[in-house]
């Protein structure tokens, strides 16, 4: 019996995987990079600080396209939770006080004075 899970081409990719689709670190396209950020987004847990700190940790790996995308999730989360802050909502986007500032160390990232960096970054890194 064979486990088809586990058997591989010659060049070593999964069967049925074609060799364009090849899957990086945080899977095809950053996409996992991306599905992690939006999991953990509003969260109130101990996972907010991890992902947080494995986002700041690994941001110069991720392609800029992922980077932009995450970047505007969470921006958009900044303004939902501004916003429900000022009304007062029990519900923040952002989770708790210690949450939102977890996130708001993340968005230093791609913030003054840091968008030079990251121009740089994204320049000197290019699409993957």
């Amino acid at each position: 019996m064979t486990d088809t899970a586990t058997e591989r081409h010659d060049d070593n990719r999964p069967l049925g995987l074609a060799p364009n689709d090849v899957l990086g670190a945080w899977g095809r396209d950053d996409l996992m990079a991306l599905a992690a950020v939006r999991y953990c987004l509003g969260r109130m847990s101990y996972i907010v600080g991890d992902c947080c700190d494995w986002l700041r940790a690994t941001w110069p790996r991720l392609k800029p396209s992922i980077r932009t995308i995450i970047a505007r999730d969470i921006d958009e989360a900044f303004a939902r939770d501004d916003e429900a802050r000022e009304r007062g909502d029990q519900y923040k986007p952002l989770g708790m006080d210690m949450d939102r500032e977890q996130w708001a160390a993340v968005r230093k990232l791609w913030q003054a004075p840091n968008a030079q960096a990251k121009a740089d970054l994204s320049g000197a890194t290019g699409e993957r």
